[in-house]
């Protein structure tokens, strides 16, 4: 928006309770089977929720190379439905 009109929006001025729920990141934790243990849309609630349960599974499966901040544009792929690291779905 800021190249395109001038308009800068602070992050913090973004309301993300009113954005719609199909705009919003879901996640869900999942067992070594691929059953659900908890889902939702706040991943730090789902690490307390979950806390014991899978805090190896959440370290290795937080990787690096997916992890981005200050993202300005879309410069990656198509995102897909579900993502697996290090063999796990995440």
């Amino acid at each position: 928006l800021r190249k395109m009109t001038g308009v800068v929006i602070e992050s913090e001025e973004w309301n993300l309770t009113q954005l719609d729920k199909h705009l919003k990141m879901h996640f869900a934790v999942v067992n070594d089977n691929g059953d659900d243990i908890a889902k939702g849309d706040d991943l730090h609630a789902l690490k307390q929720q979950c806390a014991g349960q899978g805090k190896q599974t959440f370290e290795k499966a937080a990787t690096p190379e997916l992890e981005r901040n200050n993202i300005e544009q879309w410069d990656f792929e198509t995102l897909t439905r579900n993502l697996c690291a290090n063999g796990r779905r995440i």
